[in-house]
């Protein structure tokens, strides 16, 4: 619903006037308001049946959780919590599990937790969230990997190279370019290509 500057009340209210005093075709007044029809209708029967307290806001939060976990099984959790701060859900729910018989998943225990404001965080209840970094301008923090010490062939050891380099280092008319050997050409045409193996 767009509310040009008013409140959402006041539209909502001269939404149900209009259409409690059916002068405009329904669908019509809910495309005028940016509504479905469905809404319109909630909104018109409310109105209708309790007056203008309808139309407030409603709390989305269900009637019932049949699902929820007993009072008991939450007395236990927080319990254990209490005399063991460090643990999480997962050895929570374990021990509960070994010494009580209570079998209750680990997610359950942290939405628990949760639920009744035991703070988690580095003592218990998962790790800290990583911290991100930036710099200012780009290439203002580098980062190198370093693998461990590699033992090249140098002193009678089995050689590391593939062929084609050790090739090109045992010839005299090599040289060095960008890190690589390659094998000189005659000086006339100035070009460079790989050497071969020897």
């Amino acid at each position: 619903m767009a509310f040009l500057g008013r409140s959402a009340e006041e539209q909502k209210l001269e939404f149900v006037r209009l259409a409690a005093a059916e002068e405009v075709p329904f669908a019509a007044l809910c495309l005028r308001f940016g509504i479905g029809r469905t809404c319109g209708y909630k909104w018109l029967g409310r109105y209708l049946q309790v007056g203008e307290a309808g139309l407030q806001e409603r709390s989305r939060r269900p009637l019932s959780s049949p699902r929820r976990s007993a009072p008991d099984v939450e007395a236990g959790v927080l319990e254990l919590r209490t005399a063991h701060p460090a643990r999480g859900g997962r050895k929570i729910a374990r021990v509960l599990d070994r010494e009580a018989g209570l079998a209750v998943a680990a997610s359950t225990v942290t939405g628990i937790l949760r639920r009744n404001g035991v703070p988690l965080g580095s003592s218990g209840g998962g790790l800290p969230a990583p911290e991100r970094f930036e710099h200012e301008a780009p290439n203002l923090s580098w980062q190198m990997d370093f693998k461990g010490h590699v033992a090249l062939a140098q002193n009678g050891g089995p050689e590391r190279r593939p062929r084609t380099a050790r090739g090109c280092i045992r010839s005299p008319s090599s040289t060095t370019i960008r890190g690589m050997r390659w094998r000189s050409r005659p000086a006339a045409t100035n070009a460079r290509r790989p050497c071969r193996r020897a």
